[in-house]
């Protein structure tokens, strides 16, 4: 590989700590500690159908986990530029790895720079990764710079692309999140400077983040500077929004996963939802939060409403005086909650589906690998982008 054109991502670099996520199917447990450095699902391991893992918060010590053998094996693989442990299939990051400037805040920054363009990755993500490639450092600070809290998949929505029933920790599950909890607190404290909440549920849905929220003080977080909440939306309330002070001004990144843009479309990828709620807290949340956001996870069920969806975030943008409005578009995977072949119903990314060409026509007619630095549209299909 050609030096220049060697990648580097700054996420996996000591950037992220993703702990609790379990990966799929869904007879995994719900809730385990594990400690991944970025989206489980944008991971592979031969030994671990869940994804690479670093260890666990719970059962070990942080310092074996953050820096053990399989952490360091991990950071090698990214230094080497061999990306080994990394599925570029599904890794939006991957796929959207461009020489342009940031035009936006930090968290719309490039988290992957080929070698050429290096010194805007030090510039927009921290002179600390020109250490890290220099001395080729693979053990790295005990405090990730982002850390993202998925030690609890509760959730008041049952999407379909998602789990088959509600999820609602009780019991000894609720008490060893709780504990989960406690350790990733001291983690946090050791001087992470972001929190993402949450990937696997839902930050408003789940009764211990919920607390973690309401209870949230700058003061006993000194370091942590900005806090990413991504959401069903639902439950994020002018009423609880309220009451979360501490919070005003640090949340400055949100995304609300939506699924659609119609309310016929939305009350059947979105099972459990209130779209007329959702659609009254939209006319708040973009103008509380700087970078905000909207996703679609695409299906035989929604995808002709890509442009309905790009119009709603338009709609917001004009309403909301707020002009980093981004969109994005994933495709579905089967997280075991269909068969084989529901899921190829639902795959309609597959070029083996009939509606594929539909599909492709109206994502092209749309978005361009481009749109996410100039319009903020993205995908991680863009091996079907014709540009």
């Amino acid at each position: 590989m050609n030096h220049e054109n060697k990648l580097y991502c700054s996420i996996a670099m000591g950037g992220w700590a993703e702990i609790g996520h379990t990966g799929e199917p869904s007879k995994s447990p719900n809730v385990n500690g594990d400690v991944y450095p970025c989206c489980p699902g944008w991971l592979k391991d031969d030994t671990n159908p869940a994804g690479y893992d670093f260890g666990n918060i719970y059962k070990d010590k942080w310092e074996d986990v953050w820096n053990g053998e399989r952490a360091q094996e991990f950071r090698k693989s990214i230094l080497d530029g061999s990306f080994k442990y990394c599925n570029e299939n599904l890794c939006p990051h991957l796929q959207n790895v461009h020489s342009k400037p940031n035009v936006g805040s930090i968290e719309s920054a490039p988290v992957v720079r080929k070698m050429k363009d290096i010194e805007l990755l030090y510039e927009e993500r921290g002179e600390q990764h020109r250490d890290i490639i220099e001395k080729q450092l693979t053990e790295l600070s005990l405090a990730p710079d982002v850390v993202k809290m998925d030690y609890d998949r509760s959730c008041n929505l049952s999407c379909p692309s998602c789990r088959e029933d509600l999820i609602t920790p009780r019991g000894k599950e609720f008490e060893l999140i709780e504990k989960i909890q406690n350790s990733v607190i001291k983690v946090i404290q050791e001087g992470t400077r972001k929190l993402y909440i949450t990937g696997t549920g839902d930050p408003f849905g789940s009764a211990t983040l919920r607390k973690f929220l309401l209870n949230f003080k700058k003061k006993d977080f000194p370091s942590v500077k900005t806090i990413r909440l991504h959401t069903n939306g639902v439950k994020w309330t002018k009423e609880i929004w309220n009451k979360m002070t501490d919070l005003h001004g640090l949340v400055t990144d949100a995304e609300v996963s939506i699924d659609a843009a119609t309310k016929e479309t939305y009350v059947k990828v979105r099972r459990g939802g209130d779209w007329d709620q959702l659609m009254e807290n939209l006319k708040f949340i973009p103008s509380e939060v700087p970078w905000f956001g909207m996703s679609m996870v695409v299906q035989d069920t929604n995808y002709k409403e890509i442009p309905q969806l790009i119009k709603l975030r338009d709609k917001l943008v004009k309403e909301s005086g707020n002009k980093s409005i981004y969109v994005y578009f994933s495709k579905i995977t089967n997280w075991g909650t269909f068969t084989d072949e529901e899921y190829e119903k639902k795959a309609v990314w597959k070029e083996s589906h009939p509606n594929y060409s539909d599909l492709v026509r109206i994502l092209n007619e749309n978005v361009k690998k481009s749109y996410w630095q100039d319009r903020f549209m993205g995908t991680n299909m863009t091996d079907l982008l014709r540009d």
